[in-house]
């Protein structure tokens, strides 16, 4: 699992929260994004 975020918005992104700063498509994109990361971060640690 990603462990920590260097921006606020990114976090809230992750978290399925709405973030006011960024566009609604930017955020569907960059949450599949952030899923795969952390599928990947998972696999690395055999955790699926």
């Amino acid at each position: 699992m990603i462990r920590s975020f260097k921006d606020k918005e990114t976090e809230k992104i992750f978290k399925r929260e709405l973030s006011r700063k960024l566009p609604d498509n930017l955020q569907r994109a960059a949450l599949r994004k952030l899923r795969m990361l952390n599928l990947l971060c998972l696999a690395k640690r055999g955790r699926i």
